[in-house]
């Protein structure tokens, strides 16, 4: 029988099982690619509350942007096009790139403008990561309109390769009585508690949904990788009765697995655990 996993703000459910080989040692593939990807930030229509369609950001017309996967050694060329009215980047965050290519606040690109980031991904940067705009002081804006998505980088002897995985986008958000997005400026009233405070929503999502169903069979074990892309809420991630197998963090697989009994996962933190 399957059963379906339910996640929640409060949790997800997570358990132990063992580990036959070790976790590190991270190595290159035999033969590096080249992975290649246009990206075009827009805004579009999307339903954040239910039946109220509202003006978010996205990537390629997509909440989260597409997922892009790589190996350790592949040479990454994304394309950007920003079809936004302001300017904005696209930074990886967590992967170490050369300066040109971060997306940083030193680089923005303008309206219409056109930016082409070319980077190698390194030996031992195998791991979790997302992408997400980084422009001066609209950070918060653009992220909280949508922009983000997941970016993995695999490894040629990743000891997890063959478990089954779901990778998991965590967003809060908040919307007024008309659905769309309640983010206001820095200078305003309420723009000034929020960046004090830290901007927190009502609305949760997980890849974009609300009340996110996984399935997953009995006995089955499954790999989530955990991306907290939300501006300043934390996530207790826990099941009553249970262990936590965590597995990895920001800096790719541990050399041990550590058994937890909940994991806090914090504002742009990753984490792995597997899941049964």
């Amino acid at each position: 029988m399957d059963r379906r996993v339910f996640l929640s703000t409060t949790g997800a459910a997570v358990a132990t099982v063992g580990l036959g080989s070790r976790l590190g040692a991270l190595g290159l593939p035999s033969r590096p690619r080249t992975v290649r990807m246009s990206l075009v930030a827009a805004a579009t229509k999307f339903e954040l509350a239910p039946g109220k369609p509202c003006t978010v950001f996205a990537y390629n017309g997509q909440l989260p942007g597409p997922m892009i996967e790589a190996r350790e050694g592949d040479r990454v060329v994304i394309d950007f096009h920003n079809a936004l009215d302001e300017p904005s980047t696209i930074h990886w965050h967590g992967l170490h790139l050369p300066f040109e290519a971060d997306g940083s606040p030193f680089h923005p690109v303008p309206p219409g403008g056109d930016f082409r980031y070319e980077f190698t991904l390194l030996p031992g940067s195998a791991g979790t990561y997302w992408y997400h705009p980084h422009p001066h002081h609209r950070t918060g804006h653009q992220v909280g309109h949508g922009l983000h998505g997941a970016f993995i980088v695999r490894a040629a002897d990743d000891p997890l390769a063959n478990i089954p995985e779901q990778v998991l986008l965590l967003w809060d958000n908040r919307v007024n009585d008309a659905g769309s997005i309640d983010l206001h400026e820095r200078n305003t009233p309420v723009g000034m508690i929020d960046f004090e405070n830290g901007r927190e929503g009502d609305l949760h999502f997980v890849n974009a949904k609300l009340k996110q169903q996984l399935p997953i069979r009995s006995g089955e074990v499954q790999r989530w990788r955990i991306i907290n892309a939300s501006a300043a809420r934390y996530y207790r991630l826990a099941l009553e009765g249970h262990t936590l197998l965590h597995v990895g963090s920001d800096g790719g697989l541990f050399e041990r697995a550590v058994e937890v009994s909940e994991i806090l996962v914090a504002p742009a933190e990753r984490v792995e655990v597997l899941v049964q």
